[in-house]
């Protein structure tokens, strides 16, 4: 049987292309991972952008609670900082919000049962803020003489809209302001139980019960 084997040389250099192919195999995947990388670091950046400037608009009072007689005319006063480090122009409005959901939260809406935009005018409808900036906002309620009595709710809302450029897309950013008026008048405070649930079994007390409470009055 011949034994034959290849020169020291010949094995060196084989090992050498062996490593330099898989160093070839292995080179696009290093580089499909550092584009992977920086897109997600443009992309980090982008949203910090983004949250920066949303972050930085800041609203006072949150919400305010009022009282008004038929026929006056009351001011509500909403101020709005820009605790950015950019220039921002301001758009104001005035819309009504209702109840929503089970947990106390609010949903702006344009006409609700309890509105009360259509009688409001405000101070300022768009104006500029410069970084740490604050401008006062006034809102002038006309309560009409009849008919108005209960709650009427509703909620300065201040807009602010990003600037676009090319590759990138317009972003708006919206914070209000809520305020509640009682409107003196006939008053009906009709709360009632909506549902009643408990556990259908349970091995060990305490037994937890789950009330569901409708507001059908007018305050």
């Amino acid at each position: 049987v011949l034994n034959k084997s290849l020169p020291k040389n010949t094995v060196h250099m084989s090992r050498a292309l062996i490593a330099e192919n898989r160093d070839l195999k292995i080179l696009p995947y290093l580089l499909a991972g550092a584009i992977l990388l920086a897109a997600s670091i443009v992309a980090q950046i982008t949203r910090a952008q983004t949250a920066n400037l949303g972050q930085g608009l800041e609203v006072s009072p949150p919400s305010q609670e009022l009282t008004a007689k038929p026929g006056e005319k009351i001011e509500v006063i909403s101020s709005i900082r820009n605790r950015s480090d950019k220039t921002v122009t301001i758009q104001a409005r005035i819309e009504d919000f209702v109840a929503s959901g089970d947990e106390g939260q609010v949903a702006l809406t344009e006409k609700g049962p309890w509105a009360v935009s259509s009688w409001t005018t405000l101070s300022d409808t768009e104006f500029t803020l410069k970084p740490n900036e604050v401008q006062e906002v006034t809102a002038t309620v006309a309560i009409p003489a009849t008919g108005a009595a209960g709650g009427r709710y509703g909620s300065f809302v201040y807009t602010v809209a990003g600037s676009s450029s090319a590759g990138s897309a317009a972003l708006s950013q919206e914070i209000a302001s809520l305020f509640l008026i009682e409107i003196d008048g006939p008053r009906e405070e009709k709360l009632a139980i909506a549902n009643l649930s408990a556990p259908s079994f349970l091995e060990f007390g305490p037994v937890p019960f789950t009330l569901l409470y409708n507001n059908a009055g007018n305050v």
